[in-house]
């Protein structure tokens, strides 16, 4: 992909630029990146490191805007092919939104902090398992007959009993599972065929794997891409953004959300014409180093074929995968 252009510098935005790509009527292909806590704030540069950071993907995506409450109306943000917006993430239920409902109902299209009674998190309850295993996101676009991958690569043996994830499941890899497509491990990594939650691999050397290669953000983006080359829909999972929003470091934050940057940059290099980008959390954190959680609406970002009808069609996290089963099945 080309045409990115336009930087911003300390308090100063360039609004030229933009992203070249011609818009198209549906995509071929979806990829969803998932990125835990992050909401859309006050475009504070001393409390939100989405304010602060040097970000010159999104910044050239969207024209010099960020995704800060300041900079999206109403409708959301428009260009040619790229669509941002603001969506629910509370679902109507009293309370901060928490990972392990709020991931479950991103993966299964339900209101499952209703259905639980209340915002609950880190883990997947056990109440909502079974809602996870018939309904989530993978199985059912799998079940329509479409190729699935989930991208994110874990140690061998990862949820099986004794396993580290074992005991406190995350929505994620626990639906990917259940759906029969958590492939990925050491060796897939070491292939270029999967990655590491966190982006870059310098914790998976030394803890996991050593002779796992060092890689940037931009060239793990560049293989995502790839991967979802392959396949109807790919998933990619990032939870960093979540850890160091508990921190509450604002430098932490700008160094967290500029590795996600660099990361999608790598994406959009190398992804196909026919490839939707789809960028999304499931609760604010980050966007407030002083506050933890937050009941701010979380963004939604889509890059390529399809993306025009984003606004129309999801305002909450509970709508992200009916969306995405409507555009394949188109």
């Amino acid at each position: 992909m080309c045409g990115l252009a336009g930087q911003r510098g300390s308090g100063n935005r360039s609004r030229g630029g933009g992203l070249s790509r011609p818009p198209q009527d549906r995509p071929g292909r979806v990829l969803l990146i998932f990125v835990d806590g992050v909401g859309i704030g006050p475009g504070d540069e001393g409390i939100n490191p989405l304010a602060a950071a040097d970000l010159p993907t999104l910044d050239a995506v969207l024209r010099g805007a960020r995704p800060i409450a300041e900079d999206i109306p109403p409708r959301g943000l428009e260009a040619p092919g790229v669509r941002l917006t603001g969506i629910d993430a509370n679902l109507g239920v009293e309370g901060r939104p928490q990972s392990g409902t709020g991931q479950t109902a991103l993966l299964t299209g339900t209101n499952a902090p209703k259905i639980l009674g209340r915002h609950f998190g880190p883990w997947v309850p056990t109440a909502l398992r079974d809602l996870l295993l018939q309904r989530n996101l993978f199985r059912t676009a799998a079940e329509a007959g479409h190729t699935v991958a989930f991208a994110n690569a874990y140690p061998s043996g990862f949820l099986e009993p004794g396993g580290r994830g074992a005991r406190w499941p995350g929505a994620m890899p626990l639906a990917a599972h259940l759906a029969g497509v958590l492939v990925r491990n050491e060796r897939s990594v070491r292939e270029s065929d999967g990655l590491v939650s966190s982006i870059t691999t310098e914790r998976w050397r030394r803890h996991v794997d050593p002779r796992a290669p060092d890689l940037t953000p931009p060239l793990a983006g560049e293989i995502l891409a790839r991967i979802a080359g392959r396949y109807r829909l790919t998933v990619f999972a990032h939870f960093d953004t979540d850890h160091v929003g508990h921190e509450g470091d604002l430098a932490e934050g700008v160094a967290a959300i500029e590795r996600v940057d660099a990361f999608l940059g790598g994406v959009l290099a190398q992804m196909s014409d026919d490839l939707l980008v789809l960028l999304t959390s499931d609760h604010g954190n980050l966007e407030d180093t002083t506050l933890g959680h937050t009941r701010n609406p979380v963004p939604l970002l889509a890059i390529g074929p399809g993306a025009d009808s984003l606004s129309e069609r999801v305002r909450s996290t509970a709508d992200v995968a009916p969306f995405i089963l409507g555009l394949l099945a188109e």
